[in-house]
């Protein structure tokens, strides 16, 4: 199928819809060749000429490029379309790629805000889980240090005041 993410201009059920099957669909080609599809008169090409959106969407003129990640994936395509005949300019070819690019740059984006909250996500269990050991150890390892600073503190004075050493015998 192809999805209509964002459209303008189409009518009745396709615009509400926002879909229709691959039988009226122009951008498979764009995607599947990952290369731009210029179609002036759509009942002179040969790649579209037989395809439903012609007489069900009144598609008769389009150009489309590739949606293109970085590695050079076609994962979807950016179209125009025209009802009457047109002679595509070198002009929109470069502007509808420019917005290809700017739709891909925030693709991108939104892809790897999504992954980071994944990942802040997956990452808290475990953030909790370190924060609730240490908080044990500290408890844990205070106890016992309480009477070691202690005794150290009698040795330290002991140690100052000769009168009160004691011998300890072994």
């Amino acid at each position: 199928r192809q999805f209509f993410a964002g459209q303008a201009g189409l009518q009745g059920e396709t615009a509400t819809v926002r879909e229709t099957s691959l039988t009226h669909s122009f951008c498979q080609h764009v995607t599947t060749s990952a290369a731009p599809l210029i179609v002036p008169d759509a009942y002179r090409n040969p790649v579209v000429s037989t395809n439903r959106a012609i007489q069900d969407l009144s598609v008769r003129a389009y150009l489309g490029v590739p949606l293109l990640t970085a590695q050079g994936d076609a994962v979807g395509a950016l179209c125009s379309i025209s009802d009457g005949t047109r002679e595509w300019t070198n002009e929109d070819l470069s502007v509808l790629q420019s917005l290809g690019q700017l739709v891909m740059t925030e693709i991108t984006l939104r892809t790897y805000v999504r992954e980071n909250q994944r990942a802040q996500a997956a990452a808290e269990p475990a953030n909790k889980a370190k924060s609730e050991f240490l908080a044990n150890m500290s408890h844990e390892i205070r106890t016992p240090m309480s009477a070691i600073l202690g005794y150290a503190d009698i040795l330290a004075r002991n140690e100052t005041d000769p009168d009160n050493l004691e011998l300890v015998e072994t």
